[in-house]
């Protein structure tokens, strides 16, 4: 155990171990620590997030606090404060790591980076607003209090499986027949709308957010169970306002597209949400539904494309997709309407096939390769599924399967599996170390998939039904491999 105050560059040198995940650089470098203050009994450092709706900030101060621990005598404190003023812009970022992702350099050679500067606390009072207080660093709601939230997700997701599965023919228990109708609302809304809902909770760090999810997950539990049907929509359709209000809390501390792109998907689902409720049918309502999670997923991506050297010019084409997926949605019902939103998510797809980070990260290793991998290929889907949606002209009959699963399954569980170990650690603060293991769910989904959309192609309900138990098992597997993960994190952590 050491027996003085490490240094201003010792404390930098522990922090450049800090790595996050998406990215797969260091914390430091990419301009994250904003402020060291050391004292005789106290370590204070002041760190921030790209965005306001990153979760992940927990996560960075437990691994910050980690990386620091052997540095300092016994008995001194480490406090570790996340902060959004000033925000974050990539101006902050080293010379390195903008060399990095690609930045042209300066004219003129500029003076090596200063280090970090050590700050007075009067300094720190005045200048940063902290995110929260630095004794309450839990997101609003502790893990046993999270949990539960996950649990009622997976519960929509395991009977909207099995629901699926049902509707195709197959003998699986389901606790009421009628659900065979219901396999959509449980998997979007049940599942990923509880889902995301518990990460934005987290990010926003208020209490009254995790109402969001707990109704979302009640509402899936309530269709499960056999109540009344408006009973769930009514839950669900309130938890998605809260998920709205959160979102929209986050765009007026953070006026960019991205932000503005992840409003109108929360909108779109509680859009959705409220029609559904009043009566309209599922199939009525689902392009809203999926609006919620492509734009949700393309309003990250584009928030992780500001690592990169700006482009006014794809900010503008971005802008234009983002209104044609949106009236295109709201107006699926017309030919007109399909025919816009058709175009706008195959505009969105090259553009994030063009545009997204994960082209530059696909040449790391582990994890960060692995999340690349998973979003290129859920990219490809997107694209498989607005083509086919513009050569069949509307969601009916075959189609409905083959552009539905394209989108839902090769494009959003795509990114669910190559985000769920940056996620899932961020929100129950467990461990998922990388292992070579987790492509094989993701290879699994992707064979399945093609099995299905060939059976829809080729008017073979046999093989379609087939793709769809395979899609299950793609998902059994996922989960198995998410678990042992787990459980490897966990021995990992009780050896050190």
């Amino acid at each position: 155990m050491r027996s003085e105050m490490p240094s201003n560059e010792e404390v930098q040198t522990a922090l450049r171990g800090v790595i996050d995940p998406e990215v797969g650089m260091n914390i430091v470098d990419l301009g994250l620590v904003y402020g060291i203050t050391i004292s005789v009994d106290k370590l204070h450092i002041d760190l921030t997030m790209t965005t306001p709706a990153c979760p992940m900030g927990e996560m960075i101060l437990d691994d910050a606090r980690r990386a620091l621990a052997p540095l300092l005598p016994g008995g001194v404190e480490i406090e570790l404060n996340l902060v959004w003023e000033p925000p974050w812009n990539p101006g902050k970022m080293s010379e390195s790591a903008r060399e990095h992702f690609g930045w042209e350099p300066p004219p003129e050679t500029p003076p090596p980076t200063p280090p970090i500067p050590e700050m007075e606390h009067t300094r720190h009072d005045a200048e940063i607003t902290p995110a929260t207080d630095t004794a309450v660093q839990s997101g609003g709601l502790g893990v046993p209090f999270r949990l539960p939230l996950l649990i009622l997700g997976f519960a929509s997701l395991a009977s909207g499986v099995l629901a699926g599965l049902a509707r195709m023919g197959w003998a699986v228990p389901l606790p009421a027949a009628q659900l065979t109708l219901l396999h959509g609302p449980l998997m979007i809304c049940g599942f990923l709308g509880t889902v995301i809902g518990l990460e934005r909770a987290v990010a926003l760090g208020y209490r009254w957010a995790y109402a969001g999810p707990l109704l979302t997950g009640l509402g899936g539990v309530a269709i499960l169970l056999g109540f009344p049907l408006p009973v769930g929509a009514a839950a669900i359709a309130l938890g998605s306002a809260v998920l709205l209000t959160g979102t929209v809390m986050i765009l007026l501390r953070q006026r960019e597209l991205f932000m503005v792109t992840m409003a109108l998907g929360a909108f779109s689902w509680l859009a959705g949400n409220l029609l559904w409720l009043t009566g309209s049918e599922v199939s009525g309502v689902v392009a809203l539904w999926i609006n919620f999670l492509v734009l949700t997923i393309a309003g990250e991506r584009l928030e992780l494309t500001r690592f990169l050297p700006p482009s006014p010019d794809a900010k503008r084409i971005f802008a234009a997709i983002l209104a044609a997926v949106l009236a295109g949605g709201f107006f699926s019902g017309t030919g007109i309407g399909i025919a816009v939103y058709g175009i706008g998510l195959l505009g969105l797809a090259l553009w994030l096939l063009r545009q997204d980070i994960a082209r530059r990260t696909v040449k790391e290793q582990g994890l960060t390769r692995f999340t690349a991998v998973c979003l290129l290929s859920g990219y490809a889907w997107l694209t498989i599924g607005s083509v086919l949606l513009l050569a069949t002209g509307g969601l009916t009959g075959t189609a409905y399967d083959a552009v539905l699963h394209a989108i839902l399954i090769g494009f959003v569980f795509s990114m669910v599996f190559g985000h769920a170990p940056i996620i899932f650690p961020a929100v129950v603060r467990v461990r998922m170390p990388y292992h070579w293991t987790f492509y094989l769910p993701l290879l699994a989904l992707h064979a399945s998939l093609l099995v299905r959309i060939a059976g829809d192609g080729l008017m073979l309900p046999e093989l379609r039904n087939l793709g769809g138990l395979l899609n299950a098992v793609a998902l059994v597997l996922f989960i198995l491999s998410t678990v042992s993960s787990v459980v490897r994190g966990s021995r990992v952590k009780s050896s050190s």
